[in-house]
């Protein structure tokens, strides 16, 4: 009952009775006063679709887009594109400012950096990894190339062949002092990630270790994890 029906008060009036009301819980220390407003001012400013773009129109009207502190796994059966679409959500929210870090478990860094040049060009990886392109296909990647340059520590692209730790993975995302922290990170696949969470090797037990240990991550660094 502390927010009115849209359209009764003005939103600062609306603050205003929220932070009375939150006053009275915060003798019994449930909330702060200050948490609770900001809460709300930020439903405000930002608006319903509050998350940062998937570049799939579909997916962000169903899930309002990739929010900070969140983890979104991508399930499917082996082959039918997963990477692929991590790859070509890396690559569109590069392009739209933010900033990413992208590991890629099952490919060395020079693999990795093919396929990015492969989305960012609109040519077919193979034939980027096979060196069959066209002459105009060969343009396309030359501006990726200078395009991924150009997003310097922006978009940051791993290669992670061998036994990797949620830990471990964690420590290259974390910005630099100055530098402004990463939007999103993206982990392919999940199944490679190294278990460190005792002795039970149960796949159901790893999965759900490691799952809560990127849930964690995206709370630490404050991003979205993929």
């Amino acid at each position: 009952g502390a927010v009115r029906a849209a359209g009764c008060e003005p939103p600062g009036q609306i603050l205003d009775d929220i932070g009375e009301q939150a006053r009275a819980v915060v003798t019994s220390g449930a909330v702060d006063t200050g948490s609770v407003k900001e809460a709300v001012k930020d439903f405000f400013r930002r608006g319903r679709n509050a998350g940062m773009t998937t570049c799939f129109k579909a997916i962000d009207s169903l899930t309002g887009g990739r929010r900070r502190g969140e983890l979104t796994v991508l399930a499917s059966r082996p082959g039918v594109g997963k990477s692929a679409m991590a790859m070509q959500e890396a690559v569109a929210a590069a392009r739209s400012g933010r900033r990413i870090a992208f590991w890629s478990l099952e490919n060395s860094k020079r693999q990795t950096i093919q396929r990015a040049l492969a989305h960012m060009g609109n040519v077919e990886h193979t034939k980027v990894r096979d060196g069959t392109m066209a002459p105009h296909e060969q343009d396309k990647i030359e501006q990726a190339a200078n395009e991924l340059v150009g997003c310097g520590n922006a978009f940051r692209l791993y290669g992670g062949q061998g036994e990797w730790s949620a830990g471990r993975l964690c420590a290259p995302a974390r910005a630099p002092p100055g530098e402004s922290p990463i939007d999103i990170v993206f982990i392919d696949p999940l199944s490679h990630v190294a278990f460190d969470g005792g002795d039970d090797d149960r796949m159901d037990v790893r999965i759900g270790a490691q799952v809560k240990a990127f849930k964690q991550l995206s709370l630490d660094l404050n991003c979205h994890v993929v």
